[in-house]
Order: structure tokens, then sequence, then C-alpha cells
């Protein structure tokens, strides 16, 4: 019977030690999987963030190229109004009317599949939006796949504003920046504001950001 009795305890012993080995496994297996959620998560976020520096630097060199460009024609405007006054007249009428000509650029939004929002001082508005269809392929906006964050055009009248582009923590929450526009089916690339109305919006800070045509 004493042999019967220690090998029934054995037994119970060893069916403790494979129950505590296999709760130990599945807890590892649970970290496991959230060590690599995180990372994936990481990763993600690091691919986010290359593109929109890369995409800042190439902004950065265009703005640096215009500048130039300007400074150039500032340069032969002077030349001009210097010769012109030695001869008694001007002749620099058409350059000067096309060195203040203000033009906006934007892009149709049919033609991107998304944006980049450049130097916000609200940090995490700034970064890559996708273009996001209804479920019957109908335009809605675009939308930051990391975080929620969109970029909408919107009616202004339910908030007391012009129409407009907005970017918002989430689609047509709270305005954080804004562009007035009429037209919902074209995005301005300037003239963004701080929405400053914190009674409808969520103000962001200065600078108000830029928008850039995604790849």
């Amino acid at each position: 019977m004493a042999g019967i009795q220690d090998l029934k305890h054995k037994v119970e012993h060893w069916k403790h030690a494979m129950q505590q080995a296999e709760q130990s496994i599945k807890e590892r297996q649970k970290f496991l999987k959230a060590e690599l959620e995180r990372v994936d998560k990481e990763r993600f976020q690091l691919g986010e963030e290359r593109a929109g520096i890369e995409a800042e630097r190439k902004h950065i060199a265009r703005e640096q190229a215009s500048l130039d460009q300007e400074q150039r024609q500032l340069d032969e405007l002077r030349s001009d109004l210097e010769r012109g006054g030695r001869k008694g007249g001007c002749c620099c009428a058409p350059r000067t009317e096309r060195l203040i000509e203000q033009n906006i650029a934007f892009a149709s939004v049919d033609a991107v599949p998304g944006v980049f929002v450049l130097g916000g001082g609200t940090m995490h508005v700034n970064g890559q939006y996708r273009k996001v269809m209804e479920a019957k392929g109908q335009y809605m906006g675009f939308k930051k796949e990391i975080d929620g964050m969109s970029l909408y055009w919107q009616n202004g009248a339910k908030m007391g504003t012009p129409n407009g582009w907005f970017i918002a923590d989430s689609f047509k929450g709270p305005p954080m920046y804004w562009v007035e526009h009429d037209d919902p089916t074209t995005i301005p690339f300037d003239n963004w504001k701080v929405f400053d109305d914190p009674e409808v919006g969520h103000p962001g800070n200065q600078p108000a950001p830029s928008i850039e045509v995604a790849d």
C-alpha cells in the first residue's frame, strides 16, 4: 500500500509540475506576442517618421530653390530699375507683376492617394495621411493610420466659419488647423492657419502646417 501511495503522490506532483510548466509557457507566449506587436508598431512608426522626414527634407529643398529663384528675380529687377533710372524710364512692369503675383498651389483630391502634413507646431499632426473611402467608394477625407488624425473638407456653417479643409484628432472632430477653401475636390498646400476658436475647436500650436502630395 505504501508503494501505491508513493506512486500516487509522485503522479500528482508531476501533474502539478506539468500544469505549472504549461502556465509558464502560456505566459511567456503571451509576453512574446505583446513584444512582437510592440516591435511591429515601432517599426511602422519609424517607417512613417522616415517618410515624413524625407518629405520635409524635399519640401525644404524646394523652398530653398524657390527662394533662390526669387532672389535672382529681385537682383534682375534691381538691375532693370537701375538701368531704367539712368535712362529716364522703366521697362520692368511685366516682371514686377510676375514677382508680386500670389498663386495658391493645390492638388486634385481624385489625383492623389495621400498627403504629407509638415511643419505643424502640434507635432502629432505631422505625418502621412492616406485617402479614406466609404464602402460605396465615395471619398471621405484623409486619415493618418498610426493615430487616426484626420484631414477633411467641411461646410463651415456649423462652426461659424467659411467652407474649408480642417485637421482634427478624428474625422469631423474639433479642428486644430484649417484653411478656407470652397472646393472640396481640391486641397490647398499653403495658407493653413491655427483654428483659434476653442469653443468649437481644439486650437493647435503655431506654426500652422503646410501640405504636400504623398506618393
